[in-house]
């Protein structure tokens, strides 16, 4: 049998992301949780955080750790996937839609890791809420408060090339 293109980087299949509950998608690991996060966290497009606090669970490792709430209505029916053909989100504060392609590409993410990159999604997988390291959706807003779950990313395996 042929193996396809050895360039593509092997798909990974969509996986269902309980709240609360963890997922492990290829390199990153990707935490839902319950509760209310202490004052103080960044929001998770000021990725300069270092220590969150969420309920009892502790976060330090300030490498790429984002955090980001969700409201009620979006707390749930949550899955990670890979980009498909086509994709588009609405970032927070572009005040439109925009392909992930141009996201990608904005935030200098490396061709090889674009196709493995998660994408955590509500609505069986369709509309995008957040790319870790790259945009969260509208729909999340800024939500120090009011939130009925936080989610985490971290990259839990590094990539395969550094760059300097």
């Amino acid at each position: 049998g042929s193996h396809g293109d050895q360039r593509e980087a092997p798909v990974l299949p969509e996986a269902k992301l309980p709240v609360p509950g963890a997922v492990l998608f290829g390199e990153w690991q990707i935490d839902a949780r319950t509760g209310v996060a202490q004052v103080g966290v960044a929001p998770a497009d000021d990725a300069q955080a270092g220590d969150a606090q969420i309920g009892d669970a502790r976060i330090d490792d300030a490498q790429a750790v984002e955090l980001v709430g969700l409201p009620p209505a979006l707390a749930h029916d949550l899955s990670v996937r890979v980009r498909r053909p086509g994709d588009r989100m609405r970032p927070l504060g572009l005040g439109g839609s925009k392909t992930l392609q141009d996201l990608f590409i904005d935030r200098k993410i490396p061709k090889r890791q674009r196709a493995t990159h998660p994408l955590i999604c509500i609505g069986g997988g369709e509309e995008i809420l957040w790319i870790p390291g790259v945009a969260i959706a509208e729909a999340c807003g800024p939500r120090p408060s009011g939130a009925a779950a936080w989610l985490t990313a971290r990259r839990v395996a590094a990539p395969t090339i550094r760059t300097r």
